[in-house]
Formats: C-alpha cells, structure tokens, sequence
C-alpha cells in the first residue's frame, strides 16, 4: 500500500486486464495478509511486462496485483567483516520447510561459550511473571494461550524432563499489552538483552546483523 496518493495515469496499465486491487493507487488499511504457504499457491504462468515501469503484472487466482521489483542489493556494499560473515552465514544455512516458511540457524559469534549463566535471570522473570498472573487472570490467560500457540506451530517444543537444568541457555521473557488492539492484545517477548553472568546478555552471542535497504530511497516508488 502506498503511504501517499499515486497518479495512476502513471502507469500505463494494458487494456483488458482486470487488477486485483483497482485502488491500489490510494493509502488505505491492509486487507489482509497472504502466508508463503499460500502465496505461491495463488501464482498463475501469466505476466506482463511495461517498458519503462518497475511494475510487473502478475496473474493470479485473485487477478493481476502489481508487484514492483526493486534492484538487487550491491554485495560491494558489505562495508564490515562481520556483515560479511553474517551475510555468509545466512547464504549457509537458509533453508525453506515443508510448509513454506524459510529458517536459518542462529549466527553465533566467537562469543558464543562467554555468555555465562542465564538461569538465574530467566527464573526471576519467570516468578515475577507468575505473581502478576495471580492478579490478573485476563493476562495469565492471554499468555498462555500466545506460549500454546507457539508450540502448536513448532517455534519451540519442551525441554525433556530428565535435561539437567543447567544445560543449555535461558531466555527471558515478558508480556506486552495492547488493550487497544482488535487481534493481538497480549504479546510474549523474549529479551536476549537480559543479564548473565558475568554481565554478558544472549545477543553479545551474535554477530551483528546484515543491514538492508540502505539505499531505500533508491526503491521507494510506492
């Protein structure tokens, strides 16, 4: 969606084609959101190309949005060893599942075994998150229905029952409410901020993350 008014004129659409967004020239709220589980799914063999537009008309089972294709990104502009390594790190490990959603592994750093102690930490926000469920039971609720959902979908699974408990690191993690949201009012975040021992946090781990987009003006055509 476009954040300002577009002079559709602009765009030479071909006769005969029926877009599947007519309005996609003025700024308004999403619709709704496709999952790569499905976009593909959606894709038909018909495309069409306009000299001299960014643009590509797509066919679809939902007719023919407009996808606008931006320029690769210059690997020239890695200005850092670290993005370098992270950006070699991503090409390793990127992988897409069966369901359509793409994983990569977590790019730990040199730092990874000087993380320390995260147990501690992570059990003392877990006793603080229990004492506000006992007094309010609309968040306990909402919580637990987030964690359910996250196991359900596979983003974590249960630690084993005979695991000891000092293996491994622990992550913190709180509640964020949004009373005036309409889907999502409660929220579980995880803080890799949160302290060890000796003073070192889980994102001191990992290396710094490949900055994209810094040429955005380049591509904000919408």
């Amino acid at each position: 969606m476009p954040s300002l008014p577009l002079d559709k004129k602009l765009f030479k659409i071909p006769e005969g084609v029926t877009l599947a967004d007519p309005e996609f020239c003025k700024p308004a709220d999403i619709d709704l959101l496709i999952g790569a589980e499905f976009f593909y799914e959606l894709l038909l063999s018909g495309q069409l190309r306009v000299n001299g537009q960014p643009a590509v008309y797509q066919e679809t089972l939902l007719e023919l949005p407009i996808l606008w294709e931006l320029a690769a990104e210059s690997t020239s502009e890695v200005t850092s060893s670290e993005e370098s390594a992270c950006e070699e790190h991503f090409q390793k490990h990127v992988r897409r599942t069966e369901s359509g959603r793409f994983c990569v592994n977590l790019p730990f750093n040199e730092q990874k075994n000087a993380i320390g102690s995260s147990k501690n930490t992570a059990f003392q926000r877990y006793y603080s998150i229990k004492l506000k469920f006992e007094k309010d039971p609309f968040l306990k609720e909402k919580y637990t229905e987030c964690i359910q959902g996250y196991l359900q979908e596979s983003h974590m699974t249960p630690v084993p029952t005979k695991e000891p408990l000092d293996c491994g690191f622990y992550l913190s993690h709180h509640a964020v409410v949004k009373t005036s949201s309409i889907t999502t009012k409660v929220r579980v975040v995880f803080d890799d901020s949160a302290k060890t021992t000796p003073e070192n946090t889980t994102s001191d781990a990992f290396r710094t993350e490949l900055t994209v987009g810094r040429d955005w003006d380049e591509f904000q055509k919408e």
